[in-house]
């Protein structure tokens, strides 16, 4: 290695296998929906993913059930104090975001 290159960190190399993954979610040719950055603690940028409409729809449905399986487990106690917090309106606030988002994807927007 020179003067200018490190040794990669085990969160670099997590966070850029993360975001290869996420990367993997969108053919090349599909229109950007969403551009997500990634970053580890430090702030040091590590990469970023281009994902498309559809890839965003499945990544919130699939992180949706994530949260749902971590709510479930009765030994996360930081789980369920977040589960408890959801309400409603906060339900109602992300069907307009996701409204949105797809008004905005669908028109060329973003």
């Amino acid at each position: 290695m020179d003067g200018h290159e490190h040794e990669l960190s085990r969160e670099e190399l997590q966070a850029i296998e993360l975001c290869a993954q996420l990367a993997a979610l969108s053919p090349e040719d599909d229109p950007t929906a969403v551009r997500i950055t990634l970053r580890i603690g430090n702030g040091r940028l590590v990469g970023e993913a281009l994902l498309s409409a559809k890839a965003v729809e499945a990544l919130t449905d699939s992180v949706i059930s994530l949260n749902g399986y971590r709510e479930d487990d009765p030994d996360d106690a930081d789980g369920a104090y977040q589960a408890a917090l959801v309400d409603a309106e906060s339900a109602q606030g992300m069907t307009q975001l996701e409204q949105w988002l797809r008004a905005e994807t669908e028109g060329g927007q973003l």
